[in-house]
């Protein structure tokens, strides 16, 4: 793999691990606990890996080919930023004044960007990528991002990133849920109500 990059996404890893073992993914809407970032960002880079070594061998006529070691950066830190986002109180997190200025997206495109120009040693596109998937991942407006993907890379990060979260989001209604009945109480994050009544 790429000696720059890797040693890139664990430095950074090494300086964020406290809150990364803490974190929630989000306050509400999926993996709202403690160690549910990690939990994620576990599930997402495993996804990636899986549908990235799919894609360089489904388009090998692709020049340069989809880069394998971009993907697996971009999904390790692609929510890095949330440990910047909230702070680390146990009890009650709440997020942090840089969090509410600049959310996620844009605190971990300053992570990977300060943490590069520190280390000098990787190649400037490759970085420039990186900070793309970091602030695009979310591809929606809606969702808060202020560009959309141009690299496929970020299409499998983003993909898998949402798959992940709505399927926590999904299991975790199902088993939760109290309501009598063959469908759950409507879930507010989701907007639905889901059918729980099914015998296999």
């Amino acid at each position: 793999g790429d000696i720059p990059l890797r040693r890139l996404v664990l430095t950074i890893l090494d300086r964020q691990k406290g809150p990364l073992k803490q974190a929630p993914a989000t306050l509400k809407h999926f993996y709202p606990f403690a160690g549910g970032l990690l939990e994620h960002i576990l599930s997402v880079t495993n996804t990636c890996l899986h549908l990235a070594d799919k894609y360089v061998t489904h388009y090998p006529e692709l020049q340069p080919p989809l880069n394998r070691d971009l993907v697996v950066a971009g999904a390790i830190l692609h929510d890095v930023g949330r440990t910047l986002e909230f702070d680390d109180n146990l009890v009650a997190v709440q997020p942090t004044i840089e969090g509410r200025f600049f959310g996620h997206l844009f605190l971990g495109r300053d992570l990977v960007r300060d943490t590069a120009r520190e280390l000098g040693d990787i190649e400037a596109d490759l970085v420039r990528m990186l900070e793309h998937i970091v602030v695009t991942h979310l591809t929606l407006p809606e969702w808060g991002s202020p560009r959309l993907p141009l690299i496929p890379e970020c299409l499998i990060i983003h993909h898998a990133d949402d798959l992940d979260a709505k399927m926590e989001m999904y299991v975790r209604c199902l088993m939760n849920d109290k309501e009598a009945g063959p469908f759950t109480a409507r879930d507010p994050i989701l907007g639905r109500t889901l059918y729980k009544g099914r015998q296999q």
